[in-house]
C-alpha cells in the first residue's frame, strides 16, 4: 500500500510537473514572441534623443561614409579652442558615430562653403557624387544640384554644378533627393503638378548623361496632402513623412516595400516610431544598418525639432540577433490598429518590368492599382504653421476627452464625424470661433496624447473635411489635417478614410 502511494505520488509529481513544464513553456515562447511581434511595446528598438542640435534649413542629418554630415557652428572645429571662441559662421561638417557621441568633427567641404540642408542631400555608392538641394537664384525656388568630389578622402573638397539637374522646370519646387541603390532613379518631392503647392514624390531616371522627365510617383503613394523627406535604404525600401489623413499627428513616417519590381502600398509605422509630433527626415544607415536618425517636432512650431537615434536594444537577447531595418519593417506587420491597411501578398499586383527599365514613365502606368514602381524623392521643410488670429472666445465648453482612441468592434455601428485639425498646444485654448477662408467656424478641443487639440468642422463625409483642409492650409494652417471620430472619440481605424 505504501509503495503503491509513493507509485501515485510520482506520477501525480510527474503530471503536474509536465504540466507546469508545458505552462512555462508557453509562457516562455509568448515572451519570446512578444519579443519579436510586441514591437509596439518597444521591445527591439531603442529611441533616444541624440545630443546634436539641429539647425535650419536642415531638418535633420544624413549617412556619410562611415558618420553622418550635419550643420553646425564653425566653433564645433577640433582645431579652434572652444573656450576661447564664443561665435562661429555655421557650415557642413562629417563626424563619426561612438558610443552614441559625435567625435572628430571634420570640415564636409573644406575648399568651398556648403550650408545646405543635411536631409536633403543623397550620394551615389561610392560617395564620389552628391545630390543636394539648394535655392536656385532664377526663381528662389528650391532645385536639386549635382556635385563631384574633388579626390580621394574626406578633405578633398568638391565641385559644384552652377545649373540644376535637367528635369528641374523654373518657378516649381524640387527638393530632398534620394538615389536608388544602383544610382539608376532618384526619387524626390515636388509641387510640380499641385498648384495648391503641396509636395508629391517623382521619379526621374538616369537618361544618358542626364534625367529622364519628372513623373509623379502615382496617387496609391501621393496624398491629397503633403509627401516629404523620401528616403530609398539599401534594398530600395521607400520611407517619407506624410500629413494625409489618418496618420497620429501632422506628419507621419510611411514605409513602402520594394518587391524587386515595384512598390507596394504605403503602410504607417507603428506608435513605437511615430508619435503625435511631426515625425520627419528619416534616414537609415545604408552601410551595415545599425541606426537610424528621425527628427520630432511641435506641429505648427518654428523651431527646428529633436533629434532622435534608433538602435537595436542590446538589452534584449531577441534583438541582438536581428538586424535594425528588419526590426523597423517589422513594425508595419498587422500587430497593430493599423493592420487593416497592410495588404495581403497575394493582392499584389506587379506592373510590367517595362514601369522600371524604360527612362520615361508615364504617371498613368506608374499610379497602377497597387503597386507602384521603385523611386526616390526629395523635399523641404516649406510647412511652417502661420498664425491666424482668433476672435471672440465663446463661453461654452466643450467635454475633455482624454487619450481618446477607438476602434469600432465588427459590426457596431457609431456616428462617424470627421473634423479637420488645425493646432495643437500644451494647455487648453477653450472654445472660440475663428474665420477661415471665407467662413467663420466654432472650434471643437479635444485631449489626446498629453495635448490639447482644436478642430474645426464637422462632417459625415471624408470628401468634405478634405475640402475644408486645403483651405485651412491656404489660409496659413500649414499642418491642419483631417481627423476622424466615433461618438466624438478620436478613431485611428484606417476603414473611416477609405
Amino acid at each position: 500500500m505504501k509503495t503503491t502511494f509513493i507509485i501515485i505520488a510520482c506520477i501525480i509529481i510527474t503530471i503536474s510537473s509536465c504540466t507546469g513544464s508545458q505552462e512555462l513553456s508557453k509562457a516562455r515562447l509568448a515572451t519570446e514572441k512578444n519579443q519579436y511581434t510586441g514591437l509596439t511595446q518597444g521591445n527591439l528598438l531603442s529611441i533616444d534623443t541624440f545630443d546634436l542640435e539641429i539647425i535650419p534649413p536642415s531638418s535633420g542629418v544624413m549617412f556619410y561614409l562611415d558618420g553622418i554630415i550635419f550643420i553646425s557652428s564653425s566653433k564645433n572645429d577640433e582645431q579652434m579652442p572652444r573656450d576661447h571662441m564664443s561665435f562661429g559662421i555655421f557650415k557642413t561638417y562629417y563626424a563619426g558615430i561612438y558610443e552614441g557621441t559625435l567625435f572628430k568633427y571634420t570640415d564636409f567641404s573644406p575648399t568651398l562653403p556648403f550650408d545646405c540642408p543635411s536631409d536633403a542631400v543623397t550620394f551615389t555608392g561610392d560617395y564620389k557624387t552628391m545630390f543636394f538641394t539648394r535655392i536656385s537664384e532664377k526663381d528662389g525656388k528650391e532645385k536639386i544640384f549635382h556635385a563631384t568630389r574633388l579626390a580621394e578622402g574626406i578633405q578633398s573638397g568638391w565641385s559644384f554644378d552652377q545649373s540644376y539637374l535637367n528635369f528641374c522646370r523654373e518657378n516649381t519646387i524640387y527638393t530632398h533627393p534620394t538615389l536608388s541603390s544602383d544610382n539608376q532613379y532618384m526619387i524626390f518631392a515636388s509641387d510640380q503638378e499641385k498648384p495648391s503647392g503641396d509636395l508629391d514624390l517623382y521619379i526621374s531616371k538616369r537618361d544618358g548623361s542626364g534625367w529622364s522627365t519628372a513623373e509623379s510617383l502615382g496617387s496609391q503613394i501621393n496624398s491629397a496632402g503633403n509627401e516629404l523627406y523620401p528616403f530609398l535604404d539599401s534594398d530600395n525600401n521607400l520611407f517619407f513623412s506624410s500629413d494625409r489623413a489618418g496618420g497620429q499627428g501632422g506628419y507621419d513616417l510611411y514605409f513602402c516595400r520594394n518587391n524587386g519590381k515595384s512598390w507596394e502600398r504605403p503602410v504607417l509605422l507603428s506608435q513605437r516610431i511615430n508619435s503625435e509630433l511631426d515625425d520627419i527626415a528619416f534616414s537609415v544607415d545604408k552601410k551595415g544598418g545599425k541606426s537610424a536618425f528621425l527628427t520630432r517636432r511641435v506641429p505648427g512650431s518654428s523651431k527646428a525639432g529633436q533629434l532622435y537615434r534608433i538602435t537595436v536594444n542590446n538589452n534584449i537577447a531577441a534583438a541582438r540577433s536581428k538586424d535594425l531595418r528588419s526590426i523597423i519593417m517589422g513594425l508595419t506587420v498587422p500587430l497593430s490598429q493599423y493592420e487593416a491597411t497592410i495588404r495581403k501578398p497575394e493582392e499584389e499586383v506587379t506592373p510590367p518590368d517595362q514601369a522600371i527599365q524604360t527612362a520615361t514613365v508615364r504617371s498613368a502606368e506608374i499610379s497602377r492599382p497597387d503597386t507602384i514602381p521603385i523611386t526616390e524623392t526629395a523635399t523641404s521643410d516649406r510647412n511652417k504653421t502661420e498664425v491666424i488670429k482668433e476672435s471672440e472666445i465663446a463661453k461654452e465648453e466643450k467635454p475633455e476627452i482624454k487619450n481618446a482612441e477607438v476602434i469600432p468592434a465588427a459590426g457596431e455601428e457609431k456616428r462617424v464625424v470627421f473634423r479637420v485639425q488645425i493646432i495643437t498646444t500644451s494647455t487648453s485654448k477653450g472654445s472660440y470661433s475663428i474665420k477661415v477662408g471665407d467662413n467663420s467656424y466654432n472650434t471643437w478641443e479635444y485631449f489626446y496624447k498629453g495635448a490639447w487639440r482644436t478642430t474645426i468642422g464637422e462632417f459625415t463625409q471624408l470628401a468634405d473635411a478634405s475640402k475644408l483642409q486645403s483651405v485651412c492650409r491656404k489660409a496659413g494652417y500649414k499642418e491642419a489635417f483631417v481627423v476622424a471620430f466615433l461618438d466624438n472619440v478620436r478613431s485611428t481605424d484606417p476603414s473611416l478614410f477609405k
